[in-house]
C-alpha cells in the first residue's frame, strides 16, 4: 500500500512508501444521557444511536472520539453509564477518547465518567498512544492555552498522524471562542486528519473533520445534521443512522402583543399545519409537556391560527 503521491522521484523526503494507512471510525458529540426539551422520547435516541455506531465501528480498526461522549460529568442515574458500557463491551477494537467540556471533571482532582470507563478498560484515554498504523495525539478540554499543547506535539513523519482535539474552528460561528483556532493553524502541522468537535457544525475542510452532532441536542442541530465519519486513508465518508428522525421548523408570527399568550401562538401554529405533520399526537407530546397546555391543544385542534390570533389580539384592543 502507497500513502503519499507517486513520483518517478523515489528519492523525495516527502513520498512515503509500503505505508499501511489506517481504517478508522471519527465520533463526537454523542451526548448520551441528554433529553432535550425533557422528552424521554428524544433521549432515546441518543441510547440507540450510540449502538448503531459500535455496530458499524467493528468493520474499523479502532474508533475516535473528540469528545462529549456524555452529556454531563456524573448522572444521578446510572443508566447512562450502564448503556454505554454494555456496548462498549460488545465493541472488540480500541476506542480513543479525550473530554469534552460536557463530560470533563472542573478540575484536575476531581474524577468523571471517562476516567472512570478508562479505568475500567472500556475506553482509553488519550494523550498520546500508538497503533500499528497511525500515532495518535489527543488534547481533552481546556478553556485557554489549546494553541501551546497542540505545539508540543511531534509528529512523526514517517507514521500516519491523528490529532483529536475538543474544539472547532474560526468563524464556524457567530461568536468567537478561545477553543475555535483558525483553519490555516490545523493546516500548518504535520498532521494526516485532525478530529476536531464541539460546534457541532459538520466540517470537511483538507485534513480538519467535524463529525457534527448524531442525533439533535436542539433545532441547530437538527437543521445541519451530523454523522460519523469513515476514514481509510485519503478515502473519508460520512454515515448517517439508519433510524434519522424527521423534524419540522415552525416560524411563529410576530410579534406577539402585550396580552397575547405566547403558548397560545405557538399552540396555534401547530395546530394551523397538523395537516403536514403525521402522528401529530406523538409530535405535540414531545413539544408539549404541561397537561393543562395539552388540554388547551385538543380545544383548539378545530381553531386556524388566524382566527385564534383575530380573537387574541382583539382581547386586548388592537387589530390585525
Amino acid at each position: 500500500i502507497v500513502f503519499g503521491d507517486w513520483s518517478s522521484d523515489v528519492c523525495s523526503s516527502d513520498l512515503r512508501i509500503l505505508m499501511i494507512v489506517p481504517k478508522f471510525l471519527h465520533v463526537s458529540d454523542l451526548h448520551v444521557g441528554a433529553n432535550p426539551y425533557g422528552s424521554k422520547t428524544l433521549g432515546q435516541d441518543f441510547y440507540s444511536n450510540f449502538g448503531w455506531v459500535i455496530d458499524i465501528a467493528q468493520d474499523h480498526e479502532f474508533v475516535i472520539d473528540s469528545g462529549d461522549l456524555f452529556h454531563r460529568r456524573w448522572f444521578r442515574d446510572a443508566t447512562p453509564i450502564t448503556n454505554v458500557a454494555k456496548e462498549l463491551q460488545r465493541l472488540n477494537k480500541p476506542y480513543f477518547i479525550i473530554k469534552g467540556n460536557h463530560d470533563a471533571a472542573r478540575t484536575a482532582s476531581e474524577s468523571d465518567i471517562i476516567n472512570l470507563l478508562d479505568s475500567l478498560g472500556f475506553v482509553s484515554l488519550v494523550e498520546f498512544t500508538q497503533t500499528a498504523t497511525a500515532d495518535i495525539y489527543g488534547v481533552s478540554w481546556v478553556a485557554s492555552g489549546l494553541e501551546e499543547k497542540i505545539r508540543d506535539f511531534s509528529p512523526n513523519p514517517d507514521k500516519y498522524n491523528i490529532l483529536m482535539v475538543h474544539g472547532g474552528v474560526s468563524k464556524i460561528l457567530p461568536y468567537n471562542d478561545p477553543v475555535n483556532l483558525d483553519a490555516s493553524f490545523y493546516k500548518g502541522l504535520s498532521f494526516d486528519y485532525v478530529a476536531l468537535a464541539h460546534v457541532h457544525v459538520p466540517l470537511d475542510d483538507g485534513v480538519i473533520h467535524i463529525p457534527g452532532a448524531l442525533t439533535p441536542l436542539d433545532a441547530n442541530d437538527a437543521k445541519k445534521p451530523g454523522a460519523v465519519i469513515s476514514v481509510h486513508g485519503s478515502t473519508v465518508s460520512r454515515l448517517y443512522p439508519p433510524t434519522r428522525r424527521k423534524y419540522w421548523f415552525i416560524t411563529i408570527p410576530g410579534p406577539v402583543h402585550s396580552g397575547i399568550k405566547p403558548t397560545d401562538v405557538v399552540i396555534a401554529t401547530i395546530t394551523d399545519i397538523n395537516a403536514d405533520i403525521p402522528n401529530l399526537g406523538l409530535v405535540t407530546k414531545t413539544i408539549v409537556k404541561d397537561d393543562s397546555i395539552s388540554k388547551k391543544f385538543e380545544a383548539l385542534a378545530n381553531v386556524t391560527k388566524r382566527e385564534l390570533l383575530a380573537k387574541a389580539m382583539q382581547t386586548v384592543g388592537l387589530s390585525e
